[in-house]
């Protein structure tokens, strides 16, 4: 999602996106690139080694929020001939959760930058 000429503050929208992940159970982890002005949003999805990965990058003026929700295709190989399917079973229902996941996510974030349009006070990254 690319926003134009919003003036959002990033500590109230990071704030909105890390609520987003907590009130469904998710771990959420911050961190912030100064040189490259982006914000890097970890999402640990308990019992999977996987993590969503939810980029926020700019200025609050012309920012991106990229997520990354599912990475690469179901790994399908020899166990999946001997018993391994339930295995592959558990994967395809996990990644589509992340995708209806990732659709409500898009939905949220679409309405929370209109809600924050003209938040930041100031010219600088917050």
């Amino acid at each position: 999602m690319r926003s134009v000429n919003k003036n959002v503050d990033f500590k109230l929208l990071m704030s909105e996106i890390k609520a987003f992940f907590e009130r469904r159970g998710f771990r959420v982890e911050e961190h912030y690139e100064r040189e490259k002005e982006r914000y890097n949003i970890i999402v640990k999805t308990l019992g999977y080694s996987k993590v969503i990965k939810i980029i926020l990058e700019g200025v609050p003026q012309n920012f991106f929020v990229e997520g990354i929700f599912v990475e690469g295709q179901p790994r399908y190989g020899f166990t999946t001939m001997f018993g391994g399917g339930i295995f592959l079973l558990q994967e395809l229902k996990f990644r589509e959760r992340l995708l209806d996941l990732e659709k409500e996510f898009s939905s949220y974030l679409e309405n929370v930058v209109i809600r924050l349009t003209n938040s930041n006070a100031s010219d600088e990254i917050t």
